[in-house]
């Protein structure tokens, strides 16, 4: 029901009946809980996180198989492992978005391959997180013009991405898109930084 604000940690933790998650039109919901629908390994279908939603618990939806999510702009921060495994098609990340969790979309995509689009946070930055994307099937990775910190391995293992790669404003730490063996060309700003930084 709409009323429904918070969704308990591990409610429904390894339930291999649901199949799906739905959102009723002009939900309340604002937090899923820690681990809330972990290894709910046939749940399938879209996940429409409503505005007004804040809070996204670890491990929230970790390998489950949803083939999209909506990312609402009252959600600033994606913990780790939230979507890790998912099938997903497409991921819209927008500049609200200021952290995006270790391991936070690891081993993600559908079968065809993942586009990325990362907005990024300009008067904070967005953070993505060590192994946030690792061996994800990302194809395609567009970085919006807001300031970016790319941790140590983010992108590590990321084989399906190709073409070319624009990096605009950002901070670059060690072995960020390590193996990533099919991109053409990355294009790099003067505006961007390339350091060892870590968690």
């Amino acid at each position: 029901p709409s009323a429904v604000q918070h969704i308990g940690e591990e409610a429904f933790l390894a339930n291999w009946g649901v199949t799906s998650f739905s959102i009723a039109a002009g939900s309340q919901l604002v937090s899923i809980g820690v681990r809330a629908f972990y290894n709910c390994k046939y749940m399938t279908g879209d996940l429409n996180l409503p505005e007004g939603f804040t809070e996204i618990g670890m491990e929230a939806f970790d390998m489950c198989k949803l083939s999209s999510v909506n990312i609402p702009s009252t959600l600033h921060t994606i913990s780790t492992a939230a979507f890790s495994g998912c099938k997903f098609s497409s991921v819209n990340i927008p500049s609200t978005v200021t952290s995006i969790g270790t391991y936070a979309f690891s081993g993600c995509g559908a079968e065809q391959g993942m586009v990325v689009n990362i907005e990024g946070n300009f008067e904070n930055g967005t953070y993505i997180r060590n192994y946030a994307f690792k061996d994800s099937k990302t194809k395609a990775l567009t970085l919006g013009e807001g300031r970016f910190y790319i941790m140590e391995q983010a992108f590590k293992g990321c084989n399906m991405l190709v073409g070319d790669l624009v990096i605009p404003r950002a901070t670059i730490g060690k072995s960020a898109f390590m193996d990533c063996t099919s991109l053409s060309s990355v294009q790099i700003s003067e505006n961007v930084i390339t350091t060892e930084i870590s968690e």
